[in-house]
């Protein structure tokens, strides 16, 4: 038994979705899914989260260089007092 196309499509394009919110109720739905899963639609969703991880990851990293960015300019500033 698999998961129907149309559905598994649209959690694995929601795991993509700007709005985190979105991205984790796919996430979830895919994993409650997953026994209903054939092997080949296991491989993709796995691909996928892990790709949605990597991307989460890279994010917050971006994020946080930028706040420290942030940070260092605003103390430079305050230095020239």
């Amino acid at each position: 038994m698999s998961v129907h196309p149309s559905q598994f499509g649209d959690l694995i394009f929601g795991l993509r979705d700007e709005n985190p919110l979105i991205a984790y109720q796919s996430a979830v739905q895919l994993e409650l899914l997953k026994s209903k899963m054939d092997d080949w639609q296991r491989e993709q969703c796995q691909s996928a989260l892990a790709a949605a991880s990597q991307q989460l990851q890279a994010a917050r990293k971006a994020q946080q260089e930028t706040e420290q960015a942030k940070l260092d300019e605003w103390d430079k500033k305050d230095d020239r007092w």
